[in-house]
């Protein structure tokens, strides 16, 4: 990897190509799906599309289009005002909350999860969320923290505490991680661990407060100007 950062302001890819075509609409043309409490965050497995939403979970099955609403009226989700989701090798789909941590989906026997601060993590207010094989990275308000299993691992930051953690800004909103190289995106610019050292990245950025980090051919590239809310 390259190391270099390319700056995005509003990226969006067109993906919808398939539906469109579903629909009856010329290859290349979008087709709108709306919900009433707003969409933060989508992950498609293979069975569905899974929506992190103002009221909730919203699940899209991809074959009929039918949508099932999952939230705290219905499940044990933690919270209805998610942030983020994304889903593991193995199946469980995880959800970010803006107030109260982390809840995990297993569309395998319909149980859910929770993993909190009392758990490890850096605090309940969930900015993003990756996904790395089985492994759950979690970057929130106060730091970042991976886990396993259900179970932190030692690759964590929280504010006040890890004092020797290299981060710009402990809010993170964005992590990609890159075979051994980690990126984390906060809202004061972007910040890099690779082995074992620890350095910001913020040259040619036109904004610090970072929204998005993706790689493509050994580059990465970088959403900026659209900070999280504060919560």
């Amino acid at each position: 990897m390259t190391g270099r950062l390319l700056l995005t302001l509003g990226a969006c890819a067109l993906l919808a190509a398939a539906w469109a075509s579903a629909a009856g609409a010329a290859v290349g043309d979008w087709t709108s799906y709306t919900w009433s409490n707003g969409v933060s965050d989508l992950a498609a497995d293979s069975d569905a599309l899974w929506w992190a939403t103002g009221g909730g979970v919203v699940r899209v099955d991809l074959s009929s289009l039918e949508t099932t609403v999952l939230n705290r009226a219905r499940s044990t989700l933690v919270s209805d005002t998610l942030t983020s989701v994304c889903i593991g090798s193995d199946g469980i789909v995880w959800f970010g909350s803006a107030d109260r941590a982390v809840s995990g989906f297993d569309p395998s026997n319909s149980t859910w999860k929770r993993i909190q601060e009392i758990d490890g993590l850096p605090d309940s207010r969930i900015r993003t969320l990756t996904c790395v094989g089985s492994a759950l990275w979690v970057g929130a308000s106060r730091g970042f923290a991976e886990f396993r299993d259900g179970l932190p691992t030692a690759n964590s930051c929280t504010q006040g505490i890890d004092l020797g953690c290299g981060l710009v800004s402990f809010d993170i909103r964005a992590i990609l991680i890159s075979g051994s190289t980690r990126w984390f995106g906060t809202a004061l610019g972007v910040s890099r661990l690779a082995a074992g050292e620890w350095d910001t990245l913020n040259a040619g950025l036109a904004s610090v407060a970072t929204a998005s980090l993706a790689t493509l051919d050994g580059e990465v590239w970088c959403v900026a100007g659209t900070p999280a809310a504060d919560g």
